[in-house]
């Protein structure tokens, strides 16, 4: 189990680098249109109704950085990503 343990170790650090460089980076061009988390359970369920919220810039960089570090499937309702 350390091997798995030190792999998925390794991927979070590798993630936080790349959010660093993500966050340091003025970008030309960027939009993102964060969507509805997801509860543990209810993965199969259809979603009715997807609210657009357009962010563009470096809000919409810190937004899919952001998603990159979200490993986990934790118990909530549906809400936007942060």
């Amino acid at each position: 189990m350390p091997f798995i343990t030190d792999r998925f170790d390794e991927l979070k650090n590798n993630i936080r680098s790349l959010n660093t460089i993500l966050t340091h980076t003025q970008p030309l061009a960027a939009l993102a249109y964060p969507l509805p988390c997801t509860s543990k359970g209810m993965e199969s369920e259809p979603v009715k109704y997807i609210a657009a919220e357009e962010h563009t810039g470096h809000k919409a960089v810190e937004l899919a950085a952001s998603c990159y570090q979200d490993l986990y499937i934790r118990k909530r309702a549906f809400k936007q990503c942060a």
